[in-house]
């Protein structure tokens, strides 16, 4: 069996979230059907993250075993002439057979963009968390630098279990009306992006003191998870080791 890796993009307005669902829209789900009728066999890909309904991605990662002999250069065109159009396959590489999309990657990176702007074109709307109060970027940077490093996130997600994960960056800069969060970690908890970027609009925005991360980590905050809107979010890139594909 071959193990065939895609780079994947889409416009996650439309679904509801990349895993499977029955009798709803998602991304694996139009992938795997697509898949399915081309090779002929029972496909299942595996994806390297999870992102929730509404969420979009530039850099998502599946891959999937197949014993077809289809060259592996064929199938993003053979892909994207069934696909929608709002999901499109950008690149596809043969892994070793070690490979596995989630659990394989080295680190992933999200984007998570603000219009901080009250009147903007419609265009905009579903691209963007449209944010129109004042924001303090300073209070944001410092809030965020509590977060950087090993710790326990089970605050920022409803997951139970293993929660240690490692968040090796958090940026935040502005271009002129538009806010962009960059996160990179080894792997994120469910919801976890969002609930950090609602936290911190509203330490941003001086709603919240900029204490609460530290409250929140030692269990002096009576916390309620504060979820970004789920249209600003992009699964931006994946890291791994150029090791596990076979060379081309």
């Amino acid at each position: 069996m071959r193990n065939i890796v895609l780079g994947i993009c889409y416009d996650g307005t439309n679904y509801a979230g990349f895993q499977r669902q029955k009798n709803l829209p998602t991304i694996q789900g139009e992938i795997e059907d697509k898949l399915m009728s081309v090779l002929k066999e029972d496909v299942r890909i595996k994806g390297a993250s999870r992102t929730d309904a509404g969420v979009h991605a530039k850099g998502q990662v599946v891959n999937f075993l197949t014993g077809s002999s289809i060259p592996v250069q064929r199938f993003p065109y053979i892909l994207n002439d069934r696909l929608p159009r709002d999901i499109r396959v950008i690149w596809a590489k043969e892994g070793k057979p070690g490979f596995h999309a989630r659990f394989s990657a080295i680190s992933r990176t999200y984007k998570y963009i603000v219009y901080n702007k009250n009147i903007i074109s419609p265009f905009v709307a579903r691209y963007a968390l449209i944010y129109p109060e004042s924001l303090d970027l300073y209070l944001m940077r410092e809030a965020g630098e509590k977060l950087v490093g090993e710790h326990d996130f089970s605050p920022f997600s409803p997951e139970k279990g293993k929660t240690i994960r490692r968040l090796q960056l958090l940026d935040i800069r502005r271009k002129k009306n538009i806010i962009i969060f960059t996160l990179e970690a080894n792997a994120f908890l469910k919801g976890m992006v969002r609930s950090i970027i609602g936290y911190l609009l509203q330490i941003g925005s001086q709603k919240l003191p900029k204490s609460v991360m530290n409250e929140i980590f030692n269990g002096k905050y009576d916390f309620k998870s504060i979820l970004a809107e789920p249209q600003g979010l992009y699964l931006w890139k994946v890291k791994y080791d150029s090791s596990l594909f076979k060379e081309e």
